[in-house]
């Protein structure tokens, strides 16, 4: 008996390091899990300072149509690299496909502003908009649409 009770204490001792070495893999394992970085983003905010009855439609990287109402921003959270979002063309103008595309780049942390609204007698504008803190004061006075 007194040989089999030794021979479990050898056993254990010598296992008990392999064992104990696991937990704080295990644990580093789960604080690494926890402190993870999300991907970086940047925002894309595209915005109708008209109060015209018809929305301005748009799409980003040929996802759905977004109708954007007049007096309205759609705040777009993106992932950082290059995007392509569409807006209208006029019809009578147009020879190609009836999307103008702008492409933009990204980046973590950025706010990109695009104007999209109709002008009288010339049709839809669809772009960045020249003056990004200028189109930001324009948004704060403009209602979220999502």
């Amino acid at each position: 008996m007194k040989q089999f009770l030794s021979l479990t204490i050898l056993i254990a001792v010598a296992f008990s390091p392999a064992l104990s070495q696991g937990k704080p893999k295990a644990k580093a394992q789960a604080k690494a899990e926890k402190v993870t970085p999300k991907p970086a983003t940047g925002t894309v905010i595209v915005y109708n300072k008209t109060s015209g009855p018809l929305p301005m439609p748009f799409k980003v990287n040929g996802g759905p149509r977004i109708n954007l109402p007049g007096g309205r921003y759609y705040r777009l959270e993106l992932p950082a690299g290059e995007h392509v979002l569409s807006g209208p063309v006029p019809v009578l103008l147009s020879l190609g496909p009836l999307n103008d595309d702008v492409r933009v780049k990204v980046k973590a942390g950025e706010t990109i502003y695009f104007s999209n609204y109709a002008v009288p007698f010339m049709g839809p504008v669809f772009e960045v908009a020249e003056d990004q803190a200028d189109a930001a004061r324009a948004v704060s006075r403009l209602k979220p649409m999502n």
